[in-house]
């Protein structure tokens, strides 16, 4: 009788391993899938990476000439929050196939060397792109600081 109770409680216990190991053995399966997703994905990034790298080589070298030129108006800019303002460019007018290498620099009559962030590009797709611009010092700015100061975003688009 205790021969057949330890027996059974060694089978239930084994039976249990079994569960356990099934259980690691999807999690494992699903944890292999989600490294080739990955690694699928770093792959692509890197691909897009070496063509933006080869047009800026082409770029820098002078051998693309760029596809437009523009600048926005001190009026553009809008409030992100307190310490931040945007200006998004619409470049639909373009009918672009592929998002483009942009260049941007900020310009204005006073006081626009003491931001940052206006040659940092966000959400670039072939219908436009964002900068967000705040102070160096990190105090607060305004769409009115903007528009007072005449900061205009001038950019180049490839």
């Amino acid at each position: 009788m205790h021969f057949e109770r330890v027996k059974t409680r060694h089978l239930d216990d084994m039976v249990s391993i079994l569960k356990e190991n099934e259980k690691l053995q999807e999690e494992n399966d699903e944890k292999e899938k989600q490294i080739v997703t990955l690694q699928r994905q770093i792959g692509d990034l890197s691909r897009i990476l070496q063509e933006k790298n080869s047009k800026l080589n082409e770029i820098i070298a002078g051998r693309i000439a760029p596809r437009f030129i523009g600048q926005t108006d001190p009026a553009d800019w809008q409030y992100h929050d307190h310490l931040t303002i945007t200006v998004y460019v619409d470049l639909q007018q373009l009918n672009l196939v592929k998002p483009p290498v942009v260049m941007t620099s900020l310009y204005g009559k006073e006081k626009h060397s003491v931001v940052v962030g206006a040659s940092s590009i966000y959400n670039c797709s072939t219908r436009g792109f964002e900068v967000y611009i705040r102070r160096r010092d990190g105090s607060s700015l305004s769409k009115k600081t903007a528009l007072l100061n005449g900061w205009y975003l001038h950019y180049i688009i490839y």
